[in-house]
């Protein structure tokens, strides 16, 4: 059990189209489905293989998705991070 989906971020962030399944903890927390990521249900090999359909088919969803999730991953970049984390610490 992850608690929080590491891989994914970096596939993200290396522009890469992302496909998870729909597990209730880790990479569902961080992807927004059809928009940063495509998901599948657990044990529904059609929905899989339309993922991957659509993945090597429509290069104008897999752009959208590279694109939503470049844009997701950069609030994890360590200099936005670090300086969350100061203001939040300056206003209290």
């Amino acid at each position: 059990n992850e608690g929080f989906s590491v891989v994914v971020i970096e596939a993200l962030a290396c522009n890469t189209p992302t496909i998870i399944s729909n597990y209730k903890t880790g990479a569902k927390e961080v992807c927004n489905n059809n928009k940063n990521c495509l998901m599948f249900t657990i044990g529904d090999s059609n929905q899989l293989c339309e993922c991957l359909q659509t993945i090597v088919n429509n290069q104008e969803k897999v752009f959208e998705l590279v694109n939503n999730g470049a844009s997701f991953v950069k609030k994890f970049d360590i200099n936005v991070f670090s300086k969350n984390i100061i203001n939040l610490f300056e206003e209290y």
